[in-house]
This record gives C-alpha cells, structure tokens and sequence, in this order.
C-alpha cells in the first residue's frame, strides 16, 4: 500500500513538473522569435530611414534639376529672341546694302553724265569730282573769299560764266551754292558765321543769275565753319583762306534731266 501511494505521488509529481518544463520552452522560443522579429523590425526602421534619406536626396536633386530646367528655358527663349533679332539686323544689312550700291550706281551714272556734259567744255576749267556720295563742280581755282567778305574777286566771274553756259544750256541740270567761312569768331553783335556763309552762297548765286541763269535751277545753304575743307591747324592763316568759299553741288532730277552737249 505504502508503495502504490509513493508511485502514486511520483506520477503526481511529474505530472506537474511536465506541463511547467513545456512552458518555459516555450516561453524561451516565443521570447527568440521576439529578439528576431526586434531586430528584424530594428533592420527595417533603418532601412526606412535610409530609403527616406534617399527620397529627399531624390527631391531634392528633382528640385535643382527643374530650377535648371526652367534656367534652360529662360535662356533657350532668350537665345531665341537674339537670333530673331540678328536675322532681322542681318535683313536689315543686306537691303541697307543693296539701297548703298543702288545709290552708288545712281551717283556714277549720274557723274558720268555730268561729266559728259563738261566734257564740251574743257577749254573752262570745269569738273565734276564725287565725294562724301555728292557731285561736286571744280573749277580750276576754288572760289574763296577775303576775311569777313561776301564779295567774288573778279578773276573768279569768267569762271563763274562758264558754269552759267552749263546750267543754260542744260536746263534739267540744278545747283546748290554752298557757302562756307573760317573758324574766326566776330565780335559780339557784329553777325556770325551763319550769315556770312549764307550771305557768301548768294553772292555767288547771284552772279549766276546775272549770266542768266534759270532761278529755278539754283539753290543756296549756309553752312558756316562747320564743313571745312581744310581741317588741319584752323586756326592757321593757310586754312581759313581755304575754308572762306563757295562750291557747286549739282542736285540732278534723274528723271527730267536733260544732258545738252551744245555749248
């Protein structure tokens, strides 16, 4: 009897030792997977905040590519407007030159008219020169004046006459008489350079219309001290005689000029 309840209480003992030994087994696997998923949930925050970093970097990086982007454009647009505007200055170029050559053409057609016309009376003095895109009459000495003077010296009227034959017997041919003056001042009150040139240009037209001359074919301009022939030292003696004058600009109508070569 004594032996079957000491077996009795073995059993019982085991019986309840068993069950608390599966337990705690299981409480130690349960707790292992617990440190795993710990660290697999540690691994994957880190990961995240990786992935996160990356992300900013990525917008970021987005960011400055789109500011570029939009620089590119600006430029681009820029860029276009700029060759907009060469084209348009290079067309602007090329009729500008193509105006120049045409007025280059007129202006030797013009002159070697003129020149046909002068040519019938070489025993004058007379020529035509081109200059700054104007056909200018040369006599065989300019005509100038003396200081202050408006007065043309005798020695330059047969000159004057045969310039006067020219003109009547080509009556589509027209005259500017440009009258110029030195750089010397007058003294206040006195007049001025302005009129003296001008007064200097009627002088000369006036002999022209003496010789008879057409008035319609005439025209005169003052222009002072201020286109000289003689720029060097102005203020020399040798320049201002050469700046006191009047010279001939032929203004030719292309379309009713009329080149007589009947002297």
């Amino acid at each position: 009897m004594r032996k079957l309840i000491k077996l009795t209480l073995i059993f019982a003992a085991i019986a309840i030792i068993f069950p608390s030994c599966v337990s705690k087994k299981k409480f130690t696997e349960l707790l292992s997977s617990k440190e795993a998923t710990d660290a697999s949930l540690s691994q994957s925050q880190s990961k995240v905040k990786m992935l996160e970093g990356e992300k900013e970097e990525l917008m970021s990086t987005k960011s400055e590519l789109e500011s570029k982007n939009s620089e590119l454009s600006t430029e681009l647009s820029s860029a276009k407007s700029k060759l907009t505007e060469l084209e348009g200055t290079a067309q602007e170029l090329v009729t500008a030159k193509t105006a120049l050559t045409e007025k280059e053409t007129m202006l030797n057609k013009a002159e070697a008219s003129i020149k046909g016309v002068f040519s019938a009376y070489e025993g004058s003095g007379l020529n035509v020169t081109a200059r700054d895109n104007r056909l200018y009459i040369v006599m065989a000495e300019p005509v100038t004046f003396r200081s202050g003077s408006t007065r043309v010296s005798r020695k330059y009227r047969d000159a004057m006459k045969g310039l006067a034959e020219v003109l009547k017997n080509n009556p589509g041919m027209n005259i500017q008489v440009e009258g110029h003056s030195d750089n010397a001042k007058f003294n206040e009150g006195k007049g001025n350079n302005w009129n003296l040139s001008m007064s200097r240009a009627m002088s000369a037209m006036n002999q022209l219309l003496r010789a008879g001359v057409a008035p319609n074919q005439l025209s005169a301009v003052g222009r002072g001290e201020f286109a000289p022939v003689s720029a060097e030292d102005p203020n020399s003696s040798e320049a201002r005689a050469q700046n006191r004058r009047v010279e001939f600009v032929v203004t030719p109508n292309l379309s009713s000029l009329s080149l007589s070569t009947n002297p």
